[in-house]
């Protein structure tokens, strides 16, 4: 289990691999560690996990997107060094952070808000989608006789 630390306590980033392992990372981590194992990909796992919750490691590169919408600039602001990626991601936009631990390109996807999902429905899709709404009301009144 990785040990819990303040959410305002930054972690250094010069901190090396060993050491963060034997500080922050989990029993097996450190475990395999001492058995000489190299551990990139658990120790990558658990310090993103820790350092940027809910960003992953990505292998092809993400570019800057040209013209970012407002909701995913306000979204890259709350991290350091962040950008709105190209990267498509249907439900939302991509955060990307380039040189995590000097070598590494990192993204998080979050999700558009649901204003902004159902902005781009013609008006055909939004009277499909209030009849099934209205439709599941009704049946749901038969059923439970309200």
């Amino acid at each position: 289990m990785t040990q819990s630390r303040e959410p305002d306590e930054k972690i250094d980033i010069e901190i090396d691999k060993d050491t963060w392992i034997y500080t922050f990372g989990s029993e097996q981590l450190k475990y395999s560690l001492t058995l000489g194992y190299k551990c990139q990909k658990q120790y990558l796992s658990e310090r993103l996990a820790l350092e940027y919750p809910g960003f992953e490691v990505i292998l092809v590169q993400a570019k800057r997107v040209d013209y970012p919408t407002k909701y995913a600039i306000g979204q890259s602001l709350k991290y350091d060094n962040a950008y709105v990626g190209e990267r498509s991601y249907p439900k939302g936009e991509v955060i990307t952070i380039d040189n995590y631990l000097g070598e590494h390109q990192i993204i998080k996807c979050v999700r558009k808000p649901w204003h902004l999902l159902y902005q781009s429905f013609d008006s055909w899709d939004y009277c499909l989608m209030v009849l099934s709404g209205s439709f599941f009301v009704l049946i749901v009144m038969v059923v439970f006789k309200l």
